[in-house]
């Protein structure tokens, strides 16, 4: 690639290739040498994976073997 070129792409919007999205909060963008052609044999992945609102926590309480019950 002659980085000198007028044809050189140096910037890109990757929010404008999203390659996989499951809802607004978990979605992956790419870029690769089809949308930057200086990237050469080079993929990146910019990935967003949000947990929802509701957060569960696993307790775990076990009587016997050593372990102490309340």
């Amino acid at each position: 690639m002659d980085y000198t070129s007028p044809s050189a792409q140096f910037t890109y919007d990757v929010n404008n290739n999203t390659f996989f999205k499951k809802d607004n909060r978990n979605y992956i963008n790419a870029l690769s040498i089809n949308q930057l052609n200086t990237l050469g044999n080079v993929s990146m992945l910019d990935i967003y994976l949000r947990h929802g609102k509701r957060r569960r926590a696993i307790v775990s309480r076990s009587k016997g073997r050593g372990g102490r019950s309340n």
